[in-house]
This record gives C-alpha cells, sequence and structure tokens, in this order.
C-alpha cells in the first residue's frame, strides 16, 4: 500500500513539475508552429530513426503530398545514416523507392527538385558549424568545447573532435 502510494506521489510530482516547466517555457520563448513540410521532414526523419517503416512509408506520401520534393526527402533519408545508422537509413530509402513507384503507378507526378550541392565556403568546417549553430540557437558565438568531459576522458574529446569534423 505504501509503495502505491510512494509511485502515486511520485507521479503526481512528475506531472508537476512538467506543467510548470512547460508554462515556464512557454512564458520565456515565443513559441513557433511548424509548417506542413517541416513536420514531415521531422516525422519522416523519427520514423527512419526508430525503424518503423509502415509509418514511414505514410509519412512519406504525405511528405510528397505537403510539397517536399522527391530529393529533399531522398536527402533526409542520406543524412539520416549518422543518426540512425546505415541499415536504418537503407531500409528507409527502400521503403521510399516503393512509395515513389507506388505513386508513378497511381499516375502522380512528384517534383524531383534540385540536387544538394556541395557546400563550398573558405572557413573551416568549425567556422561554418558554429555560425550556423549561432544562426539557429541565437548564440552570439560558439566555442570549441573545453569542458570538464574533455579533460577528465580524453578520448571521448577526440571522438566529439571527430563527429565535429565530420558533422561541421
Amino acid at each position: 500500500m505504501e509503495n502505491i502510494k510512494l509511485k502515486n506521489l511520485t507521479l503526481i510530482m512528475a506531472v508537476l513539475i512538467s506543467v510548470l516547466s512547460f508554462s515556464y517555457i512557454a512564458q520565456s520563448v515565443e513559441l513557433q508552429a511548424l509548417t506542413p513540410r517541416q513536420q514531415s521532414i521531422a516525422k519522416i526523419a523519427a520514423l527512419t530513426a526508430v525503424g518503423d517503416l509502415d509509418k514511414l512509408n505514410k509519412a512519406l506520401h504525405e511528405g510528397l503530398d505537403n510539397k517536399l520534393t522527391i530529393n529533399e526527402i531522398k536527402e533526409v533519408l542520406i543524412q539520416m545514416y549518422a543518426y540512425s545508422g546505415f541499415p536504418r537509413s537503407l531500409n528507409a530509402i527502400n521503403t521510399f523507392i516503393g512509395v515513389l513507384e507506388d505513386r508513378k503507378a497511381k499516375g502522380i507526378k512528384d517534383v524531383l527538385g534540385p540536387e544538394a550541392k556541395a557546400v563550398s565556403s573558405s572557413k573551416s568546417k568549425f567556422d561554418t558549424g558554429a555560425e550556423n549553430l549561432a544562426k539557429l540557437t541565437g548564440a552570439k558565438t560558439v566555442t570549441k568545447n573545453t569542458s570538464a568531459y574533455a579533460l577528465f576522458a580524453p578520448a571521448s574529446h577526440h571522438i566529439w573532435e571527430s563527429l565535429r569534423l565530420l558533422w561541421f
């Protein structure tokens, strides 16, 4: 009986903290809704990450209906390998091929869109990434990470640097 009371109290506290946190965030940050295209990108990426191919199939149809181009969706699926691994990314790409074949058979003509282009810049990958991160977050400057974990576990810092160089 005492265990049930403790669980109920824990649940009530978690809900209260969540409500208060959301209330604070809503008051301190102007929330902006995502466009249907942006929602489709998020849904496609999330379903790729979890490997739910049946729901991904539907999300891919919705994404195309929401005016995402074939190449935009293809780029999302290609980029997902870094976050969810090659098998899930490849499964998603194969699912997308099936969606395109299904739509073509139904007479639906989807827009191919422009191919992704390589980024050409005289800036370093870190500087380009820092600039993009500043745009996304509103931060004035971004510095290289010299946090405690890097001092405590230098190997983790080398892994981070390798990943940072790949992504930025």
